[in-house]
């Protein structure tokens, strides 16, 4: 009995070693690897191999550093990987419902063009989302998820504003347990890329259609509050921000709005769509557009 306990002992060591030896040549083929490539596939790249050295070094999961290697390697190839599939982990019923949503609301956004418009903040956005996806699946460390669930909406977010394309997050709480509920339809947001108050060219197919649907539903008033991140002083943050809010109201009058039903404020660092330790944070950079009807 006790030469067998010794023998399964020993076969415990030697495939620990095994698992630990194979992820650690892999993870030490991460390091020295150059990527090629598009920019998304070499900012993912970092991600993978910012993950993999975690895995082994610190947290000693040489599974999730394996694969995490492998995802890396790939992407250093000039391959990147798309985001991790729900149905390959055991993630717990009670979140497969928003992490499908996560999934698939970046997947629209990656092939809408993100990897080339924002590729460090969608690759940080993938990365996020897979390490939310092997942290879900560790229910016996059940609150381990919810730093990289909160990790990947911020990516999220400033993916999209660095591209300088809406995003409607009405109703959206980052700390809620739940699928977020859905957005307000007379909402709609324009992002800031700089600490300027300078529309990016690409935001204006995005305002032909909020001016269009302002013409179709003819609300009683159009609010537009500008946002400032908390970089510069309180007076400059307003200033800031109300110029935001001019600057859009301008160009939806120059779309055909009626002057008289536009109303604009400059709320400065007020109502941050992230909070975050960083002053410096591009998803509050914004303007948001209400219809009140």
């Amino acid at each position: 009995m006790i030469r067998r306990a010794i023998a399964l002992l020993t076969l415990a060591i030697t495939l620990s070693g095994c698992t630990y030896f194979g992820s650690y040549f892999e993870v030490q083929e991460l390091n020295k690897a150059q990527p090629k490539g598009s920019p998304f596939a070499q900012a993912l790249t970092q991600q993978y191999k910012d993950r993999a050295n975690y895995s082994q070094n610190i947290v000693y999961n040489y599974d999730q550093a394996y694969d995490n290697a492998e995802r890396g390697l790939t992407a250093a190839d000039g391959a990147p990987p798309a985001p991790y599939v729900l149905q390959n982990f055991n993630i717990p019923v009670e979140q497969q419902q928003e992490i499908a949503k996560a999934r698939a609301d970046l997947m629209n956004a990656l092939n809408a063009g993100t990897r080339d418009r924002a590729p460090k903040e969608a690759a940080e956005a993938q990365a996020k989302l897979d390490c939310w996806i092997e942290d879900a699946e560790k229910t016996w460390l059940p609150e381990l998820y919810k730093v990289c669930r909160q990790d990947f909406y911020n990516a999220f977010q400033q993916m999209i504003a660095m591209q300088g394309e809406p995003v409607d997050l009405s109703g959206t709480d980052l700390n809620a347990q739940t699928t977020p509920p859905a957005p307000d339809a007379n909402r709609f947001m324009i992002f800031f890329g700089s600490s300027g108050a300078k529309l990016s060219p690409s935001v204006a197919p995005t305002l032909d259609q909020i001016a269009k649907i302002i013409l179709q539903r003819q609300p009683k008033s159009v609010r537009v509050n500008g946002y400032s991140d908390a970089t510069g002083s309180k007076k400059s943050r307003h200033r800031i921000s109300q110029r935001r809010a001019i600057v859009v109201a301008e160009a939806l009058i120059a779309r055909g709005v009626p002057q008289k039903i536009i109303q604009t404020r400059g709320l400065g660092s007020a109502d941050p769509l992230v909070k975050a330790k960083s002053k410096n944070v591009p998803a509050n950079r914004r303007a948001e557009i209400w219809l009140d009807q």
